[in-house]
C-alpha cells in the first residue's frame, strides 16, 4: 500500500485528465478513445514539464527505455467471477446478458471480461465467447447456443436425448444398451453425456466411449475421466487463474556486489570521522 502522502499525486493524476483530455471529448467507441487518449498522451501531455519532478516524460522514458526488462508475462487485468447458468441460458454482466449452451443451464461457470470480449469456462473449457457490449440492458445470444433445446418442449419426441447420444456412434449405441441393461440412471447418463457432447465434441466422446468398453467400462464420470486424460485440446487454452504456474513470477537474483559497495562507503565514512577526531 502506498503512503498517506502519496494519495494526493494519485487523485491529482485523475484530476488532470478530468480537466485536460475530457472535455469537450467525443469519440465512437472504446478502441477510438483509447486512441485518442494514447495520442493526447503522446503529443501533449508528456511534452510538458511535469509540476513535481520538473522534468519532461517524454524525455525521461526515452533515457529509461533502454535499459526496461520485457514483460514475461502480460499482465492479466480480466474481469473474473462466478456465475450460475439460469434456465433462459443467458448469464447477466455489466447490464447485459450473455448467452450460453442451454445444457449447461445449472451449472457454474467462470466468466472472464476484458475491454473486448466476454468468454465463459466450464472448467478449462470455454463454452462462450462474445464480443463486450458497452451498453446496457441487451441480450447478446449466439442462435447456436439454442441447437436442440426445441426437441426438449412438450409435444416433441420423447425420446430425444437417447436418439442424440446415439447419433454419436456405433459405441455410443453399445454403451446405452449397457446401461438400460444395468441399475444406473439412464436420465443422468444421457445429461452427462450431452454435456460433455457440449464440451469436447461428439467425435471426442464418441472415441471415450469406445475406450471404456474396450476395457468394460461404463459410466458418464469414467468417460469425463478419459477425456480429461486425453491430450484433445479444449475449445480454448484454459483461463489462467493465480494458482496458474505460468503466472509465478522468477525471482529476482540480487546484486550482491552493491551490499558490498555500501559497506565500503560505510568503512570510509567510519575512518574519515576518526582521522578528523
Amino acid at each position: 500500500m502506498g503512503k498517506g502522502n502519496e494519495k494526493g499525486r494519485v487523485e491529482d493524476a485523475i484530476k488532470y485528465l478530468r480537466t485536460n483530455f475530457w472535455p469537450g471529448r467525443t469519440f465512437r467507441d472504446l478502441a477510438d478513445l483509447n486512441a485518442q487518449a494514447q495520442a493526447w498522451r503522446d503529443t501533449l501531455a508528456n511534452q510538458r514539464e511535469h509540476r513535481v519532478t520538473r522534468k519532461i516524460p517524454a524525455l525521461l522514458v526515452s533515457e529509461e527505455r533502454p535499459v526496461l526488462l520485457p514483460l514475461g508475462e502480460p499482465y492479466d487485468t480480466d474481469e473474473v467471477r462466478s456465475v450460475v447458468v439460469p434456465p433462459n441460458f443467458r448469464v447477466a454482466f455489466d447490464g447485459n446478458r450473455y448467452s450460453v449452451p442451454w445444457r449447461l443451464v445449472g451449472k457454474p461457470l467462470t466468466l472472464r471480461a476484458d475491454a473486448e470480449t466476454v468468454t465463459l469456462w466450464y472448467g478449462s473449457h470455454r463454452v462462450a465467447r462474445h464480443a463486450r457490449c458497452w451498453r446496457r440492458g441487451l441480450e447478446i445470444v449466439l442462435p447456436a447456443h439454442a441447437d436442440g433445446l426445441l426437441a426438449t418442449k412438450p409435444g416433441a419426441q420423447v425420446h430425444w436425448q437417447v436418439e442424440a447420444v446415439q447419433a454419436l456412434g456405433p459405441a455410443a449405441r453399445q454403451y446405452l444398451q449397457l446401461i438400460q441393461a444395468g441399475t444406473r440412471s439412464l436420465k443422468a447418463e444421457l445429461d452427462h453425456l450431452l454435456l460433455l457432447t457440449t464440451l469436447y465434441g461428439p467425435v471426442a466422446v464418441e472415441a471415450a466411449l469406445a475406450a471404456c468398453l474396450a476395457q468394460a467400462i461404463v459410466g458418464s464420470h469414467q468417460v469425463e475421466q478419459w477425456l480429461r486424460l486425453q491430450d484433445t485440446p479444449p475449445l480454448a487454452p484454459p483461463p489462467r487463474t493465480l494458482a496458474d504456474p505460468r503466472l509465478t513470477v522468477p525471482p529476482v537474483r540480487p546484486n550482491l556486489q552493491r551490499y558490498d559497495a555500501l559497506l565500503l562507503a560505510a568503512d570510509s565514512e567510519e575512518a574519515d570521522g576518526d582521522a578528523q577526531s
